[in-house]
């Protein structure tokens, strides 16, 4: 794992939980869509490292809990090329998953259809891109924010399957359901895990 990396992120404890989260559910996404051990392992860590950037957005904008304003989501929105930055700059990486890692913190906003944070053309994303992001959509989705709860797992799969077409493919989501209802239990543990990591964090 880089370690380097990795340690930037821990500054961030509900972004580390997060992220965790987005990690073990890519690579078991991954796994389920027929890719080797190795190659669902270095999606999984580009999954855990991909809000990498967000350590060098104002705290102040990160944590608003009111909505940004048009200047502010600006900024927000150069996080994925601050983290791809992030990732290029870490020594002791290994180019293939390097690339991995800095396309996902870079790409992970990007829509199917051309839509997204800065637009990419329309179908042009890499599979791996595409999985760690509709990963983290559902852990955003599942996951408590200051405006609003946490959604139930079956909430969070009907919105998934809204966005096929638009902000992923059709093939990603119904990969992602199918893996999604063989797998809710274990999913159910890694998001429960999460909340309980946050909940001790609160108390102490």
């Amino acid at each position: 794992m880089p370690l380097q990396v990795y340690n930037e992120l821990q500054t961030y404890n509900d972004f580390c939980n997060e992220n965790l989260a987005v990690a073990r559910i890519s690579e078991l996404f991954a796994l389920s869509l027929g890719h080797c051990t190795i190659h669902a392992r270095q999606i999984g860590i580009a999954g855990l490292v991909h809000d990498i950037g967000k350590t060098l957005i104002d705290p102040a904008i990160l944590y608003k809990p009111d909505k940004l304003t048009m200047e502010e989501f600006e900024i927000m929105k150069t996080h994925t090329k601050l983290g791809s930055q992030i990732v290029f700059s870490a020594r002791h990486i290994p180019k293939e998953i390097k690339i991995i890692m800095a396309n996902v913190c870079e790409f992970h906003h990007e829509w199917h259809n051309g839509g997204g944070y800065w637009g990419v053309p329309a179908g042009w994303l890499p599979g791996y891109v595409s999985i760690v992001a509709i990963t983290d959509v559902y852990v955003a989705c599942r996951s408590a924010r200051a405006y609003k709860p946490s959604w139930p797992h079956e909430q969070t799969l009907a919105y998934l399957t809204s966005l096929a077409g638009t902000q992923f493919c059709s093939g990603i989501v119904d990969s992602f359901v199918r893996f999604a209802g063989n797998q809710e239990n274990e999913l159910m543990g890694v998001t429960a895990e999460r909340r309980e990591l946050e909940s001790c964090e609160q108390k102490d």
